[in-house]
C-alpha cells in the first residue's frame, strides 16, 4: 500500500508542476501504521545447517561474518574480501546480524559487547535494535548483591 501511495503521490506531484490539477491531495495522508515485524533468528543447530548446506559459501554464513557491522580489526565484515558477491543466501543481513546478537547474548554477551561486534555507534543504538532478547535478570543480579553483601560483612566481622 505505501508503495502504491509513492507511485500516486508522485503522479500528482507531476500534474501539479505541469499545472493539470491544482493541488496534490495525496500530500499529508494519513497512512496505517505498520505492524510490528516478528524478529526471526536461528539458533547454533540451525546455523550450522545452514552453513552445510552452503558448501563453498559455508564462511560467510558465520553470523559474525554475515552481518554489516565491524569486525574485532574495525573493517566492516561488508569489507571483507572473502565475502562472495552476490549474497548466495536469502537470508537478510539484519536476520544475520540478529542471529549473531541472539547468540552472543544467549552466551552471556552484555550491550557493549554486542556493540561493538555488530559495529553499532553506541550501546544505545544496540539496545534499541537487540534489548528485547537481554533477559530480565533483577532477581539473579539482586540475589548476587546480596550474596556479595553478605560475604563482604561476614569478612569484615
Amino acid at each position: 500500500m505505501r508503495k502504491i501511495y509513492g507511485v500516486l503521490s508522485m503522479i500528482l506531484d507531476s500534474a501539479v508542476a505541469s499545472s493539470r490539477v491544482a493541488v496534490n491531495v495525496a500530500t499529508d495522508a494519513k497512512l496505517p501504521r505498520l505492524p510490528a515485524s516478528e524478529h526471526v533468528y536461528l539458533n547454533h543447530r540451525q546455523v550450522e545447517d545452514l552453513a552445510s548446506a552452503a558448501g563453498e559459501f559455508r564462511t560467510f554464513l558465520a553470523p559474525k561474518a554475515a552481518c554489516s557491522g565491524t569486525t574485532t580489526s574495525g573493517a566492516g565484515c561488508s569489507t571483507l574480501p572473502w565475502l562472495p558477491r552476490p549474497l548466495p543466501t536469502s537470508a537478510s543481513r539484519r536476520t544475520s546480524c540478529g542471529t549473531a546478537a541472539s547468540l552472543a547474548i544467549a552466551s552471556g554477551a552484555d550491550v557493549k559487547v554486542v556493540q561493538m561486534m555488530l559495529g553499532h555507534t553506541t550501546a544505545t543504538m544496540a539496545l534499541d535494535h537487540y534489548g528485547h532478547l537481554f533477559p530480565d535478570r533483577l532477581d539473579e543480579v539482586a540475589e548476587q548483591m546480596a550474596a556479595g553483601r553478605a560475604a563482604a560483612l561476614a569478612k569484615a566481622a
